[in-house]
């Protein structure tokens, strides 16, 4: 499991490949926890957070018309997605960030 610190860097560096992303903001970082913000060139944006010691992610995207998309893990349910807004967790794979912000493009564009 890695850091918090290399996460975040892991994080800062897909989302700069990505080319969605138009400014970022570290929500909070006290440690076991961080969040991130990152404002998408459409208006949207996608949270992060991470606990290193619960091994816990989630990725989120809020889209400009309310509806989201987010993937996470959560140590009762493991991984999952959330389409739109239904209240129905879909059973899902661990995702990594360069995978999440590829989706979201993909979906952009």
């Amino acid at each position: 499991m890695p850091s918090i610190e290399e996460f975040l860097e892991e994080v800062r560096r897909a989302a700069r490949e990505s080319g969605i992303v138009k400014s970022e903001e570290l929500m909070y970082f006290l440690y076991p926890k961080a969040k991130m913000r990152f404002h998408l060139i459409d208006g949207s944006f996608i949270d992060i957070y991470f606990n290193v010691k619960r091994d816990l992610q989630y990725y989120h995207w809020q889209r400009i018309d309310g509806k989201i998309y987010r993937v996470n893990n959560h140590p009762l349910e493991g991984w999952h997605e959330h389409v739109d807004v239904e209240e129905r967790k879909r059973p899902f794979r661990k995702i990594t960030p360069y995978e999440f912000f590829a989706k979201v493009k993909e979906k952009l564009t």
